[in-house]
């Protein structure tokens, strides 16, 4: 029982910051029968949030119960787009995972990539602004272009990145992934591999999403090709 509670009120912390039509639309479009008692409207007018939350946390994959589609390792243009227009309030570090999210899924970036990226080391290109640097894990160099939707997550935070961890960020994309009713296993990588999905049906040349990725060889970007 002091387990029960102390998992409820944790959950609860997460829930509670995201507002109060997200929840509502949480509550009734996608949750109707969730793990245990079914939340009901009556539940909610009696403002039995613990309810509430205990089951939307248990759907959020921390008891096992959620079942998550094996072998999706990317998102749908879709899927990208829902978690960008997710209202959460400022902030709090579940939006600031959202945003570095949805940056990855505009840039291909690996996570400590990420963490080290700062829009003034960025070069005019023409119309176009770049940013190169080698990557964290091998030394190779990737190159990428500033997309709109990246830059301007980039501009919000004053060019650098919030710092939250790896682990802390694909807690909080369990949420997220509840809040928009997707059932992928939500990662840090998997918004890696959106963009390289993304740019190869866009037809951008493999060899070119390869240099944007910091791959070695074509052979490491050709599983995203499949």
């Amino acid at each position: 029982a002091e387990a029960e509670a102390a998992y409820k009120l944790e959950k609860k912390k997460r829930i509670n910051i995201l507002k109060p039509n997200t929840i509502m639309q949480m509550l009734f479009d996608n949750f109707r029968a969730p793990v245990g008692p079914e939340i009901t409207e009556e539940m909610v007018a009696a403002g039995n949030t613990d309810s509430c939350i205990y089951v939307l946390s248990r759907q959020a994959g921390e008891g096992g119960e959620r079942k998550a589609e094996k072998g999706d390792m990317f998102l749908t243009d879709e899927e990208r787009d829902r978690i960008g227009a997710l209202e959460l309030t400022e902030g709090h570090v579940i939006a600031a995972a959202r945003d570095m999210f949805v940056f990855q899924c505009y840039t291909g970036m690996a996570y400590s990539d990420m963490m080290r990226f700062a829009l003034e080391k960025c070069q005019r290109d023409g119309k176009n602004l770049t940013y190169s640097a080698p990557r964290v894990k091998t030394g190779v160099m990737f190159y990428i272009r500033m997309l709109p939707k990246a830059l301007a997550i980039a501009e919000k935070y004053g060019g650098r990145l919030p710092k939250v961890a790896d682990q802390t960020c694909n807690a909080n994309l369990k949420t997220i992934a509840t809040a928009t009713g997707i059932t992928k296993r939500l990662t840090t990588h998997v918004g890696r591999h959106t963009f390289a999905t993304w740019a190869l049906r866009s037809g951008v040349p493999i060899e070119r999403v390869s240099k944007m990725l910091g791959h070695r060889r074509i052979t490491q970007t050709q599983r995203y090709a499949k």
